[in-house]
């Protein structure tokens, strides 16, 4: 019988999920009003649901769905709303380790939020990129473009969004989102706008 009682234990105990360790706990632990839209149960849940393989997704705070996408030992990704997105990176500083957060939101094109961290969620100060709008520019094919719209293209620039994502090999990449714009000034930005990727290196951005 006791033989039995152990291998049900063992059993039992080889289908539960394993924890990430790290990445899980930082995520539980952020802050409120770094993640307002989900509490301490949710997060929870959310990791439960992802490491048993289903669909990690539960109701937020406004009555949506937030969805957990991906998470490894290094990175974790949030669905948090239909209109904004959420990633931690876990990277190396100078120092210590720390976390970079980009919150990214949808309304008339996409504009990312990046922030910086300490594991114990104290805000850090990072120079993060800022490039001049004129940086994403390149030349276009000629004849490609007309003149005017060329010039209402450079005119809107400044008023545009900056969308980031983060890329292998822990490089940001930056880009201005055009997609509020006329079906002309969209191909007009297609063809005179590059994104601009940063490898980050011993605690600094450094453009690729």
């Amino acid at each position: 019988m006791l033989r039995f009682v152990s291998l049900y234990i063992l059993i039992l105990c080889s289908a539960l999920p394993l924890r990430a360790g790290l990445i899980d706990s930082l995520f539980i632990n952020a802050p409120q009003d770094v993640l307002p839209l989900l509490g301490h149960t949710e997060r929870l849940d959310l990791l439960d649901l992802y490491d048993y393989r289903l669909k990690a997704e539960v109701e937020n705070r406004l009555g949506g769905r937030s969805l957990l996408e991906y998470k490894d030992s290094c990175m974790l990704r949030l669905r948090v709303s239909d209109a904004e997105s959420w990633e931690m990176h876990l990277l190396q500083g100078e120092g210590d380790r720390l976390l970079v957060c980009l919150n990214s939101v949808s309304a008339g094109g996409e504009m990312t939020h990046l922030t910086a961290y300490s594991l114990s969620w104290e805000p850090l100060k990072m120079a993060f990129p800022k490039p001049d709008c004129k940086h994403f520019l390149t030349a276009a094919p000629a004849d490609s473009l007309t003149d005017a719209d060329l010039s209402a293209l450079h005119a809107l620039l400044p008023a545009l969004p900056v969308a980031a994502s983060w890329q292998e090999g822990n490089r940001l990449q930056l880009r201005i989102d055009a997609s509020a714009l006329s079906a002309e000034l969209r191909r007009a930005a297609r063809l005179c706008l590059r994104p601009l990727t940063y490898e980050y290196r011993k605690g600094a951005f450094v453009l690729q």
